[in-house]
């Protein structure tokens, strides 16, 4: 037991001694937008600041933007036609210590540029030394500053319920999840707003919620959430249901619905359903024998 003490004792005297200094340093700004009309051009700029106390080399590079389900920024090496539209002004930046670097990005959108938002990542990563070159998939470790770029025309707000049902085609329970997948056909972001409706067979609304579907959806993204509700609103009969989904997009408020039924039985009617077909069989029985008796 002893020797365990010391052995953990010294290796926590090496971890104090021996820790590799951290390598840090910043970017600014964290989110650029820039507007243009197709052929246009612009120069963003960002600061770089190395925050060691040693010389470092930095590699400059555009990267492609996409959306994870809940809406946030995912950077990837995946090219798009927009990364070709912007050039850094030098791809290998070295700087001493503490020494901030304003780097310059030349921005040039063709003559054939199609209208809407483009959404691109600025990264920054610190590399061993000049000669060591990153891919544009390596993507740890960088910070990456976001590009918003418009490009003047036409906005195009369209907006597409492509899955829209229930985890299960058979409900049990009192808690309902459904499935829920938007595309955004148009070429500019759209906001979201979605109410949710529930009517019985006889086409009777028994449940309504305003629903929270994320932050905006850029442009050719696709989301795909859970919608759970918990119907405690009273009573509710076993048989065929709806749900009905209606969703507010854009700032012309425009409007997509998508509506599918669903079976609700609940555990009792299961139990009220073979206790009914038990009785059937039973009395079908008991005919037959009584009947065969008096033939007898």
């Amino acid at each position: 037991m002893k020797t365990i003490k010391i052995y953990i004792l010294g290796l926590c005297f090496s971890l104090l001694f021996f820790v590799v200094p951290a390598q840090a340093f910043s970017i600014s700004p964290t989110k650029v937008l820039v507007t243009l009309t197709a052929g246009g051009s612009d120069v963003v700029k960002m600061n770089i600041k190395n925050e060691s106390d040693q010389v470092e080399n930095y590699q400059v590079s555009i990267v492609n933007v996409e959306q994870d389900d809940v809406g946030r920024p995912i950077f990837n090496g995946i090219q798009s036609p927009a990364m070709t539209w912007i050039k850094p002004e030098e791809n290998i930046s070295t700087l001493t210590a503490w020494e901030n670097k304003e780097i310059k990005f030349l921005i040039e959108t063709p003559e054939e540029a199609q209208a809407g938002s483009y959404y691109l990542g600025l990264a920054v990563k610190k590399i061993a030394n000049t000669e060591d070159v990153l891919l544009p998939n390596e993507l740890s470790g960088q910070l990456v500053s976001l590009l918003y770029l418009k490009v003047s025309g036409l906005a195009n707000e369209s907006l597409n319920i492509f899955l829209w049902q229930a985890d299960k085609k058979f409900i049990q329970q009192r808690e309902w999840s459904y499935i829920l997948g938007l595309k955004n056909q148009g070429n500019i972001e759209v906001p979201l707003q979605g109410t949710l409706l529930i009517r019985n067979w006889r086409n009777k609304e028994i449940y309504q919620k305003e629903l929270t579907l994320g932050p905006t959806l850029i442009a050719t993204e696709e989301r795909k959430m859970d919608v759970k509700i918990k119907t405690d609103q009273g009573f509710l009969w076993p048989g065929l249901y709806q749900a009905q989904i209606n969703i507010m997009f854009g700032k012309s408020q425009q409007s997509v619905s998508g509506i599918f039924s669903f079976w609700y039985f609940p555990w009792w009617s299961l139990i009220f359903v073979g206790g009914v077909l038990f009785g059937a069989i039973g009395i079908y029985i008991f005919k037959i024998k009584n009947k065969k008796g008096k033939s007898i």
